[in-house]
Order: C-alpha cells, then sequence, then structure tokens
C-alpha cells in the first residue's frame, strides 16, 4: 500500500536526538514549514536551548527528555505526542554523528554502550513509531551513515551499528509492507556530517570523510516525510571516498582530511527531483549533439568554400584525384599476380 503522505504545515513530527547537529537542523526546517513538532534527546538543557529559539519564532514546540533507546522511554515519547498534539505523522530518528572507538582498544563493555547507544537508539523508537502510525498513516525516517558501506579506523563499533541500522531499516519496511500498512520506511544516507553529538560542540567534525552541511541531511529527512522514498543518499563524496579508498586508500584519506565542509546538493537534488534532473540531462546532451553537428557543418562549409575560392567545384575536383591516382592503379595490377585460367568444363 502506497502511504498518503500530508503536507509538512499541516503534520506533526517527532525528531530524536533534537539537541545534535542533524537533530535542530531537522527541527528547525520542519518549524519553518509549519510543522508541530515533539522534540526528544537524553540532554534536557540542550534540548530545552533548542526549543526556546524555536518557540521564539512563533514554533509548535514541546519537548521530552528521553532515551529512546528504552522502550518504555520510547512509549513515553509516543503517549507524550498523542496527548498534547493528538498523535504524530512521521517520526525522524537521528543519533550521534561519531562516537570513536578502536576495536582493539576498546573493551567490550565500552563497544556495547556505543553499540547499544546508537542502534537501539534508531530500533527501538522506529518500533514504537510503526505501531503508532499502522492505522494512522505516516512516515518513519532514520537518518544512518556512509560508514556502513566502509568502516573507518577508530570507529569500527560505531561503523558496525549504523550497518545494522540499515539491515534494520530493510527488513522493518518488508514487514510493514507484508502487512500493507501504510507507512513510509526511508533510510538517509549521509557520507559525513559537520555535526557533534547531542549537546556537542559546532566544531566537531568527522576528518575521515567529506563533511556534508546538516541543513542538507535536514532537507533530505523532511523531504521523505512528505514523499514516500526507500532511501536518500546526500553527497556524492561518500561514493567517490568508497571508489577511491578501494584503489588508493591512502589517497583518500589524505583526500578527506583535507576536505572543506560542503553544501553541495546536486546529487541530493538530483535524487529529490528524478525528472528534472533526467529532463536536464536530455537538455544537455541535446544541446552538446547540436553545437557538434553546427561545428562540422561549419567545418564543411569552410572546406567548400576555399575548393569554391580556388576555381574548381567539388565534383571536379573528386575527378582530378581519381585521374591522379592512374599511376598508382596501373602499378597496383602490374604487380598483381595473374588470374589463373580455369579449365573448360566438359559436359557429357
Amino acid at each position: 500500500m502506497i502511504p498518503r503522505l500530508k503536507p509538512l504545515a499541516h503534520q506533526t513530527v517527532v525528531v530524536t536526538g533534537a539537541a545534535g547537529g542533524v537533530g535542530r537542523a531537522v527541527a528547525r526546517g520542519a518549524a519553518a514549514r509549519g510543522a508541530r513538532l515533539v522534540l526528544v534527546g537524553r540532554d534536557g538543557g540542550a534540548l530545552t536551548r533548542v526549543a526556546n529559539a524555536l518557540a521564539a519564532a512563533g514554533a509548535r514546540v514541546v519537548t521530552v527528555e528521553a532515551d529512546v533507546a528504552e522502550p518504555e522511554e520510547a512509549r513515553r515519547v509516543v503517549q507524550v505526542a498523542q496527548a498534547t498534539w493528538g498523535g504524530f505523522d512521521t517520526w525522524v530518528a537521528t543519533v550521534p554523528t561519531a562516537l570513536a572507538g578502536a576495536a582493539l582498544a576498546t573493551g567490550s563493555g565500552e563497544q556495547r554502550r556505543i553499540f547499544d547507544g546508537i542502534y537501539w537508539s534508531a530500533a527501538t523508537g522506529a518500533i514504537e513509531a510503526a505501531r503508532h502510525l499502522r492505522r494512522r498513516g505516516g512516515a518513519i525516517v532514520v537518518v544512518g551513515g556512509g560508514v556502513a558501506e566502509r568502516a573507518l579506523a577508530m570507529q569500527a563499533p560505531y561503523a558496525a551499528a549504523r550497518g545494522a541500522i540499515a539491515a534494520f531499516v530493510v527488513g522493518l519496511r518488508r514487514e510493514l509492507a507484508a502487512e500493507r500498512a501504510p507507512i513510509s520506511m526511508t533510510l538517509v544516507r549521509p557520507s559525513a556530517v559537520d555535526a557533534p553529538p547531542d549537546g556537542g560542540p559546532e566544531d566537531l567534525v568527522e576528518d575521515t570523510l567529506p563533511a556534508y552541511d546538516p541543513a542538507l541531511v535536514a532537507r533530505a529527512a523532511l523531504f521523505a516525510a512528505e514523499h514516500p522514498r526507500r532511501m536518500l543518499v546526500v553527497g556524492a563524496g561518500g561514493h567517490a571516498a568508497d571508489a577511491l579508498g578501494a584503489v588508493a586508500p591512502g589517497l583518500a584519506r589524505r583526500m578527506a582530511r583535507a576536505a572543506p565542509r560542503r553544501a553541495t546538493r546536486l546529487a541530493l537534488e538530483a535524487q529529490l527531483h528524478p525528472g528534472a534532473a533526467a529532463a536536464i540531462a536530455l537538455g544537455t546532451g541535446l544541446i552538446v549533439a547540436g553545437l557538434a553537428w553546427a561545428l562540422a557543418r561549419a567545418t564543411s562549409a569552410d572546406e567548400t568554400g576555399a575548393l569554391e575560392a580556388e576555381g574548381a567545384s567539388p565534383a571536379d575536383r573528386r575527378r582530378e584525384a581519381w585521374r591522379a591516382a592512374r599511376p598508382l592503379r596501373a602499378e597496383r595490377a602490374a604487380t598483381r599476380p595473374a588470374r589463373r585460367v580455369r579449365p573448360p568444363i566438359t559436359r557429357h
């Protein structure tokens, strides 16, 4: 069943990890579009600051200090949204953008903490959201990460959790499709984001991939809140890094560290508007073909004009060239071996 999603101005949007860089960007974008907001985070102080800034601009906001990795806390978020706004239409799950931890130097307990903090905060929240939206209909948007495809040094547990989130989204989507539930399930995959964990400093940047503006990730997430999509990839830099890393990993690391913060959105816009992107590509191809044809015509006209300036037409020049080649044809005929004469055929 294809879900019918409302415009954002008529939606209530739950944003988990709303105190982090990506969560803040999603909340700001949704508030600017007129959506009602339920902001969720583990840091109550940072969450309040974000909510106050949005409320000062006229947004309708309610906050819930909770850890949605715990089922009871995730259910409490759903209850608050139900009591305040009568429910919600979109659940946007954002998680910390970077948690360092070397696999060999980090104990199993710390690795479990990193994995649980990332994976369960997305999975548990999405499960509770799906239970709420089964009959109502709506969208679940999970912000994953590009490191799920290419694990990075010092971030093995973090990359493993991101990969688990991607697999979870695909599995839950198939379960909902089997039930014919009117829910859109979207995985947003930013190549890398210039954003800190919840409540962290603004200048914490992943230096292992080209970092993209959180506003681009927010644009993809909010687009998925209105348009059913399976996956949206933010930034072509991650794909390029994957390809270069397979051939020259050392060069890929050095180039990634030197890459500035990026706000390029051409790759994202092509996914959001595939018809327009195809039309632009076709138009560009036609323009290039037309220019090539015009250049060929101009070159042919120049050659014809030069021949006419010499007082001979193109046909005359071809005949002259054929006559000039007579000696060469005669020489070839003389050196060619004589054709063997076939014996006569006698019929009885």
